[in-house]
């Protein structure tokens, strides 16, 4: 087996507008710390696989295709075999569409493109001979259900750690996951960072052995957010500390695998909208303007009550003038390597999503990754949807128009096990 890797910095200048958060006075004012673009390349009995990951809150399905298209070209890689991933810091500058949360610089974007395309190539120049390592543990006390959902409540506390060797026994790279929204820093925060993630990463870096580039993705979070969040770096830190400690745990208790054959494969599955009618859209709009009335006038509900009137405004149009409507289009992006499975999804998608798919493909060793090759919003179980909340209410108002209807999650949860059953 083979790997090559490249860490290159995506860090924008302080004045860049972050993303993730309502609830945030604009632009950044200064930076806690680095923002990277990391390429992982696997070689294995003649295949081929790039894995992008990036310090950033996500990519839209469009810039997303156009990356993977180009790495595609330079490298001479099949499309398929190109994977794109995001961390989803709240910290970082806007690389997606959220209405109100930060306008996107398009002058970043294009270096964006730039730098992820150097990185490719830079990964296909330090090439090595690895062989591939596996352990797995749990990490607890650093996240929690924030639906706070009686019936539905869950967290995936899954710390698969896939390690690369090289034969001086220092290691070249390291694979991991772990489902958790990337916002220890509040919505207060106005410094640009790469969040638990990026700390996690860093510390796991300087405490294996070769400091190897560490890839940590993110799991099904769409439901799952740090215990510890605060306006300055502490919280940063202090889950940081103990995700990165894990990982490097990990380390004295791996075992080399057998079996390192790779493969990918990439579906497309339609998903459908909750196209509301004209009536329900005012009786929508009525809700929020009597929330907005009942509270007290600061920098908040102004912010709030602005995102919505343009989404209802723009809903209407659409409503009234019958517009044709970009159709949710989720990608389902599956890595096996050896005895494990990978499922990108390009969504914020439940953790629950993770747990029914072990149990119903009967495969212990598969993982969730969200946040890959694009973002389409929330998706949440049919429960949810009886609950209520932010994910299944009112996220949408932010990413677009009109939210997925109750049932995607298992559309697409079916289509994946039909996939990984198939003979």
């Amino acid at each position: 087996m083979k790997i090559g890797t490249s860490e290159k910095l995506i860090t924008p200048e302080p004045g860049i507008e972050l993303c993730g958060y309502l609830l945030r006075e604009q632009p950044s004012t200064g930076k806690y710390d680095e923002l990277y673009a990391r390429a992982l390349y696997i070689e294995s009995y003649g295949n081929k696989i790039i894995w992008l990951h990036c310090d950033l809150i996500g990519f839209s399905n469009e810039l997303a295709r156009h990356i993977r298209n180009a790495v595609a070209e330079i490298s001479a890689i099949d499309v398929v075999n190109v994977f794109l991933s995001a961390t989803h810091t709240h910290a970082g500058p806007a690389t997606v569409f959220l209405r109100k949360c930060g306008d996107i610089n398009p002058e970043y974007v294009e270096f964006l493109k730039k730098t992820i395309i150097a990185s490719v190539k830079d990964a296909l120049t330090n090439i090595e001979d690895v062989t591939m390592h596996f352990s797995e543990s749990a990490v607890e006390g650093i996240s929690f259900d924030r639906t706070k959902s009686p019936k539905n409540s869950h967290v995936d506390n899954a710390l698969p750690v896939l390690a690369f060797k090289r034969e001086d026994g220092t290691f070249k790279a390291i694979f991991t996951n772990f489902a958790m929204h990337n916002v220890g820093l509040s919505s207060n925060n106005r410094k640009i960072s790469s969040d638990i993630a990026g700390f996690a990463a860093a510390r796991a870096g300087t405490l294996i052995k070769g400091r190897p580039a560490v890839f940590l993705t993110n799991g099904g979070c769409g439901n799952i957010n740090p215990s510890l969040v605060a306006d300055d770096y502490s919280g940063v830190e202090k889950a940081g500390t103990i995700l990165g400690d894990s990982i490097a745990a990990e380390i004295s208790r791996l075992s080399e695998c057998s079996d390192c054959a790779v493969s990918a494969s990439f579906t497309e599955l339609e998903l459908p909208l909750d196209v509301i009618t004209k009536e329900k859209l005012a009786e929508i709009a009525d809700a929020h303007q009597r929330s907005f009335d009942s509270r007290e006038d600061n920098f908040f509900t102004r912010r709030f009550r602005e995102a919505i009137r343009i989404w209802s405004d723009e809903t209407g149009e659409i409503i009234e003038n019958k517009k044709p409507l970009k159709p949710a289009i989720s990608y389902t992006h599956i890595l096996k390597i050896g005895g494990l499975t990978f499922i990108g999804i390009n969504a914020e998608v439940f953790s629950k999503m993770a747990e029914q798919l072990r149990a119903l493909t009967g495969i212990r060793k598969l993982y969730v990754t969200g946040y890959t090759d694009g973002c389409i919003g929330y998706l949440a179980q049919a429960a949810m949807y009886n609950e209520g909340g932010y994910a299944v209410g009112d996220a949408h108002k932010f990413y677009g128009h009109f939210g997925l209807k109750s049932g995607g999650f298992e559309m697409l949860r079916d289509s994946i096990v039909e996939k990984l059953l198939k003979k």
